[in-house]
C-alpha cells in the first residue's frame, strides 16, 4: 500500500507540474503539506469517485475546481504553504475561492500566516468576510488589528454580524481608547496589546446589543454613548478591568454593577461599596496610572494610605498590618484608628530608616493599637517611637527566655513532640533565594520563633504536645542565615493562621511560596 500510495502521489506532482496554473506548489518544499492535502483528500473520497476521477488525479481535481473562475494561488512560498495547510482542513471549496479571490493570504506578513492554519473554520469564515467587505474601508493598520483580534477570540464568541461589529468598534471606538492613553502608548503599541483591545471589544459589543440585562442600573448604562463610558472610566480600570482588593477579590470588572455606576458619570464616593471612600482617595483613584504595578496589593488599603502619606516605605508596610474587614462600622472604626499613625509616620525621618527597623516599628505601632488599652503616640517623635519598639522587642525575647527556663528546670516530656505524621517540609528555590518551610518540634523552637517574629506563639507547647495544632515556619535564607518570616498554625490540614511579624499579613513573597506547599501537601489555605 505504501509504494502504490507513493507512486500515486509522485503522479499527482507530474500532473501539478504540466499545468501553469499550479506549477507554483512542484517546489520540494511543499511536498510535505501537498503529501498531507493529497492523503486527506484521498481519504474522503468515496471508492466510486475514485474510480470516475482515475484519469484524472485527485489534487488536480481538486485545484482545477478552486482555480476555475480564473483564480490565482497565492504568490509567496510561505503563503502556499499556509493555503495548502488550510486546504488541509475542512473548509469548503467555496470559501477557498474567496480566499484566493480577496488575495487574503498575499496581504499579510509572515508572523501573521502562520497563526492562520489554526484558526477554526467559523473564525476562517468571519476573517474572510471582514476582509472582503472592510479590507477597502479601513486602513492597513486597522484592518490588521481586526485580523488579529479574530485569530485570538474564542470560536464561541464568533456570532454571523462579528465582521460589521468589529468593522465598527475598530472605526468609531478603537480611536477613542487611543486618545484615552495617548500621552503613554503610541498607536502602534497599544495595537500590541490584543488581549486587552478584544476584551474592550467584548464589553462594548454587549453594550450594543444591550445583552446584559434590563435592570435600572444597565438600561442607564445602555443609554450611555460608549465614547462617553471611556471618558467616564478611570484609565487604570479600562486596562485592568477593576481592583483588586483583599484576598485578590476584584472590585469594579467590566459589567459588574461598580463598572455600571462609574460608567454612567458616578463616583466612587457614592458607589455600590460599603468601603467608605474620602475625597482624598477618590483623587488617588481617578489619577491612579493605567501601568500602576498592584504587585499583589489591596488596592483599597493603598487608596486610604496614599491619600494620606506619599511614603513608598509606609505605604507597603501597612499593607501588611491594617485590616480590611467586610464591615463598613468596622472597616471605619480601623481607618480611623490608624489615621493618626499615618500622619505621624508621614516624615522622612520614617522613609530614611531602614527596612528591618521600618518592619519593626509599624509592627510595634499595629500590636499597640490592637492590644493596649488608651495606646497613644501623642508628643512623640519617630526616633521616640523607634526607641519603645526596641524595648517591647526586648521584653518580648526575656519573656521567651523566661518560658525557656521555666520549661529547662522542670524537664518534661512535653517539651519534645513527633513531627506531624502526613505533611512535609518544604524546601524551595524562587529567584535567587531559597526558603524553608519546617515544623516546630520543640518548646525551645517556639519560643525562639516567638522572639524573633514578636508573636505568642512560645504559648503554644501544649496544643503542639496534645496533636491539636502543629506550628511551621516560613524562613529565607539572608546573608548566610535562615531567617523566619511567617509562622504557620495547621490543623486538621488547614492553616488557620499565618502571621508575619507582630502577626501582620504574609507578604506577598512569603505567601506565593506557601500557596505552593499547601498545593504540594493538600492543604486547605
Amino acid at each position: 500500500m505504501g509504494v502504490a500510495s507513493s507512486y500515486s502521489f509522485e503522479k499527482e506532482l507530474v500532473a501539478l507540474q504540466d499545468d501553469a496554473r499550479m506549477r507554483a506548489l512542484c517546489k520540494p518544499s511543499l511536498y510535505p503539506f501537498l503529501k498531507e492535502l493529497y492523503n486527506y483528500e484521498e481519504a474522503n473520497n468515496s471508492p466510486f469517485e475514485l474510480l470516475l476521477t482515475e484519469s484524472r488525479n485527485v489534487l488536480f481535481s481538486f485545484f482545477d475546481e478552486i482555480l476555475r473562475d480564473e483564480l490565482h494561488l497565492p504568490k509567496g512560498q510561505i503563503a502556499q504553504k499556509i493555503f495548502l495547510q488550510i486546504c488541509s482542513q475542512d473548509i469548503s471549496i467555496a470559501m477557498l475561492q474567496q480566499l484566493l479571490r480577496i488575495r487574503l493570504l498575499d496581504h499579510i506578513d509572515a508572523a501573521r500566516l502562520e497563526d492562520l492554519p489554526v484558526v477554526y473554520t467559523r473564525k476562517m469564515a468571519t476573517i474572510i468576510k471582514f476582509t472582503s467587505e472592510y479590507f477597502t474601508q479601513l486602513q492597513r493598520e486597522d484592518w490588521l488589528l481586526g485580523l488579529d483580534l479574530l485569530c485570538i477570540i474564542l470560536p464561541k464568541q464568533v456570532e454571523k454580524d462579528t465582521a460589521k461589529y468589529l468593522s465598527t468598534f475598530i472605526k468609531d471606538i478603537v480611536p477613542c481608547f487611543v486618545q484615552t492613553f495617548a500621552e503613554d502608548l503610541a498607536k502602534a503599541v497599544l495595537y500590541q496589546h490584543l488581549s486587552k483591545i478584544l476584551t474592550w471589544y467584548l464589553v462594548w459589543e454587549a453594550h450594543q446589543k444591550q445583552s446584559l440585562g434590563d435592570i435600572k442600573l444597565v438600561e442607564e448604562y445602555y443609554q450611555t454613548p460608549f465614547e462617553t463610558i471611556i471618558q467616564y472610566v478611570p484609565n487604570y480600570l479600562l486596562w485592568n478591568n477593576g481592583l483588586s482588593y483583599a484576598k485578590n477579590e476584584k472590585f469594579y470588572e467590566f459589567n459588574s454593577p461598580g463598572f455600571f455606576h462609574l460608567a454612567t458619570g458616578g463616583s466612587i464616593r457614592n458607589a455600590p461599596d460599603y468601603r467608605p471612600y474620602t475625597r482624598r482617595m477618590a483623587k488617588v483613584f481617578v489619577n491612579l496610572p493605567y501601568n500602576f504595578q498592584a504587585m499583589g496589593m489591596d488596592m483599597y488599603l493603598y487608596l486610604y494610605t496614599q491619600s494620606l502619606s506619599r511614603g513608598a516605605q509606609l505605604n507597603y508596610l501597612l499593607q501588611n498590618y491594617i485590616r480590611h474587614y467586610s464591615g463598613s462600622a468596622q472597616l471605619k472604626k480601623e481607618l480611623e484608628k490608624w489615621n493618626p499613625v499615618i500622619q505621624k509616620l508621614n516624615t522622612d525621618d520614617f522613609e530614611n530608616l531602614g527596612a528591618e527597623d521600618a518592619r519593626s516599628l509599624v509592627g510595634y505601632l499595629a500590636h499597640g493599637l490592637r492590644d493596649i488599652k488608651k495606646f497613644s503616640i501623642r508628643k512623640k517623635t519617630v526616633a521616640q517611637l523607634l526607641g519603645d519598639t526596641r524595648d517591647y522587642e526586648g521584653r518580648i525575647r526575656a519573656n521567651a527566655q523566661r518560658r525557656a527556663r521555666i520549661v529547662y528546670n522542670r524537664k518534661k516530656k512535653c517539651t519534645n513532640w513527633d513531627p506531624h505524621p502526613t505533611i512535609d517540609r518544604l524546601e524551595y528555590r524562587w529567584r535567587d533565594t531559597s526558603y524553608l518551610i519546617q515544623e516546630l518540634c520543640n518548646a525551645d523552637d517556639l519560643n525562639n520563633e516567638g522572639a524573633a517574629m514578636g508573636h505568642c506563639v512560645g504559648s503554644y507547647v501544649h496544643q503542639c504536645v496534645s496533636g491539636a495544632t502543629s506550628i511551621w515556619s516560613l524562613r529565607a535564607l539572608r546573608d548566610g542565615r535562615w531567617k523566619s518570616y511567617v509562622t504557620i498554625e495547621i490543623r486538621n490540614r488547614s492553616i488557620v493562621q499565618a502571621a508575619g511579624r507582630f502577626n501582620s499579613r504574609p507578604e506577598m513573597e512569603y505567601a506565593e511560596v506557601m500557596r505552593i506547599w499547601a498545593r504540594r501537601e493538600n492543604l486547605i489555605l
